[in-house]
C-alpha cells in the first residue's frame, strides 16, 4: 500500500515537473513573439521615416538646382559690385569666376534657410525638414559643397535623421565682357576749398567766394588781371551769381574754378595748361581761349566765346547746350563735345583737326560713348551647359 502510494507522489512530481517545463517553454516562445512584433513595428516605423527623409533630400537636390538655375542675375551683380572693373583694365576671368561661386554658394545656403517643413502631398502624416545647411566652395575645382539634414517622419513614426553632400561642378562658367557704362560730366571735379579768402591778393592758394563782385586782381589792381594763377582753386557758391574775372588770366597752370552759378571771363585766357573750368550753368568767354595739356571745360548751359577757341595737346571741352564760337581750333588729340547746336563763324579759318562730336549729329549712344567718362564694366556671367546637382553622399545615422 505505501508503495503505490509513493508511486503515486512521484507521478505527481513528473506531471507537475512537465507542466512547469511546458508553461517556461510556451511564455519564453510568446515572449520571443512579442517582442519580435515590436522589433518589427520599430523597423517598420524606422523604414517608413527614413523614406520619408530619403524624398527630402531628392525633393531638396532638386530646389538647390532650381536656386542656382534662377540666380543668374544676382550673381552678375555681385560680381560687378565686388570687382567693379574699368574699361582698359585686364579682366581677371579666375577672379571673375571665384566671385560667381561664392556668390551661388551663398544664394543657396540663403534661400534653402527660408525652407520651412514639407508635407508629402500623397501623405498628410508624412513630413520633412532642412536642417544644419552649410556650403563649402572649392575655387581648385570649381566646385560648390551643399551639406545639410533632413529629419522625415510619418505620423507617431520614429523620426529619422539624414545627412547629403549635394555638389554643384561649375567649371564651365563663362564670363563675357557685356558693355561698358559711361557717365557723362557732373561738374564736381574741383574740391570745395575749406579756406575764408575771398581773392588771391593775401597769398591764398584756394578762394571760397558768393560771385557777387569780379575776382579782384592778383597784385591788387584796377584791371582785375589775374595773370599766372599756378596750383590755385577759385569756388563760387551762388547759384544766382556769376563768377566773373574782368581781366586777363594767361599762363596759369593748374588752375582751378568751379561755379554753382555762371562763368564770364572778360578778357583773355590764353596759354593756360590743366586748366579745369566747370559750371552748371553758362559760360562766357570775351576774349581768346586757348587752353592745352589735358585741360578741361565742363559747361552744363551755353557756352559763347567771342574770339578764338583753342583747343591742343589732349584737352577737353564739354557744353551741356549749345555753343556759340567765332573762331574754333582742335587739335588731334583734343575733343569738343556739344549736347545742343553748335554755331561756328564759317568766315574764319577753323581747324578741326580733333574729335568733335555734336549730339544730333552722332546719336546718344556714340555722343555718350565718346564724351562721357567710363564707369564700369558690366562683366556677365553665363553658365556653362549640364551643370546639375548632384547627391554626392547620403549618411544614415
Amino acid at each position: 500500500m505505501n508503495r503505490l502510494n509513493n508511486e503515486k507522489g512521484y507521478a505527481l512530481v513528473t506531471v507537475l515537473l512537465i507542466i512547469v517545463v511546458f508553461l517556461i517553454v510556451f511564455l519564453s516562445f510568446m515572449g520571443q513573439a512579442f517582442s519580435s512584433v515590436k522589433q518589427n513595428s520599430i523597423v517598420e516605423s524606422s523604414s517608413q521615416s527614413t523614406a520619408v527623409a530619403e524624398a527630402g533630400i531628392a525633393y531638396y537636390k532638386v530646389a538647390i538646382q532650381q536656386i542656382f538655375e534662377s540666380s543668374g542675375a544676382e550673381v552678375n551683380q555681385k560680381v560687378n559690385d565686388n570687382l567693379n572693373p574699368l574699361p582698359g583694365e585686364d579682366i581677371d576671368e579666375a577672379a571673375a569666376r571665384e566671385e560667381a561661386i561664392l556668390a551661388t554658394a551663398e544664394i543657396i545656403k540663403r534661400e534653402l534657410q527660408k525652407e520651412g517643413p514639407v508635407t508629402i502631398e500623397a501623405n498628410n502624416d508624412a513630413i520633412f525638414e532642412i536642417n544644419n545647411i552649410s556650403t563649402a566652395v572649392d575655387t581648385d575645382t570649381n566646385e560648390v559643397k551643399v551639406h545639410f539634414s533632413v529629419n522625415g517622419s510619418e505620423g507617431d513614426s520614429h523620426p529619422t535623421a539624414l545627412e547629403a553632400d549635394v555638389l554643384l561642378n561649375l567649371e564651365s562658367i563663362i564670363v563675357n565682357q557685356d558693355s561698358i557704362n559711361f557717365v557723362l560730366p557732373t561738374f564736381n571735379e574741383v574740391p570745395l576749398p575749406e579756406t575764408g579768402c575771398t581773392s588771391f591778393t593775401s597769398g591764398c592758394d584756394a578762394i571760397l567766394v558768393d560771385g557777387s563782385n569780379p575776382l579782384p586782381g592778383k597784385n591788387n589792381n584796377n584791371n582785375g588781371n589775374n595773370n599766372g594763377l599756378s596750383d590755385k582753386i577759385a569756388y563760387s557758391t551762388n547759384p544766382n551769381n556769376v563768377f566773373t574775372i574782368d581781366g586777363n588770366a594767361n599762363n596759369s597752370v593748374n588752375l582751378k574754378i568751379h561755379s554753382e552759378g555762371g562763368i564770364k571771363i572778360g578778357s583773355n585766357m590764353n596759354g593756360a595748361s590743366k586748366l579745369t573750368i566747370e559750371t552748371k550753368k553758362n559760360a562766357t568767354f570775351e576774349g581768346n581761349l586757348k587752353v592745352d595739356v589735358g585741360s578741361r571745360i565742363l559747361v552744363g548751359g551755353n557756352i559763347i566765346n567771342g574770339k578764338h577757341l583753342e583747343l591742343d595737346n589732349g584737352s577737353f571741352v564739354y557744353v551741356g547746350g549749345n555753343a556759340v564760337i567765332d573762331k574754333l581750333d582742335i587739335s588731334g588729340n583734343s575733343t569738343m563735345c556739344v549736347q545742343g547746336n553748335l554755331t561756328v563763324n564759317n568766315s574764319q579759318p577753323n581747324k578741326i583737326n580733333g574729335n568733335l562730336f555734336v549730339k544730333s549729329e552722332v546719336g546718344d549712344e556714340i555722343f555718350e560713348q565718346q564724351c562721357g567718362s567710363p564707369a564700369s564694366i558690366n562683366l556677365t556671367i553665363k553658365w556653362g551647359q549640364n551643370i546639375e546637382a548632384l547627391v554626392d553622399r547620403v549618411e544614415y545615422n
